[in-house]
């Protein structure tokens, strides 16, 4: 079903996820208010991995970071987005 996405030459390519990278947003933005779509932005991000050199695969990546945090409902902070085991330090595990 999504091998539609992947065939074609580099520019039909980048040019879908392009679209699909707009809508995603768009979507985010406009319609959806406390449902994260982070998630979609991996389709696209698969398309262009094929296609495109590492840097521009790792500047695709960031816009759609951006983009996912930008239009997010959620905002990220460091007290949230570092997990508990990974901020203490090992042998706090000590039962009180």
């Amino acid at each position: 079903m999504y091998g539609a996405f992947f065939r074609g030459s580099k520019r039909a390519i980048l040019v879908r996820a392009g679209i699909l990278i707009v809508a995603i947003a768009l979507l985010d933005w406009r319609i959806v208010d406390e449902i994260p779509l982070r998630f979609l932005y991996l389709l696209p991000m698969l398309m262009v991995g094929n296609v495109l050199a590492p840097w521009e695969l790792g500047a695709v990546a960031a816009l759609c970071t951006f983009l996912a945090e930008a239009f997010d409902d959620f905002r990220w902070t460091p007290r949230v987005g570092v997990s508990r085991s990974e901020s203490e330090p090992q042998g706090c595990d000590e039962a009180y």
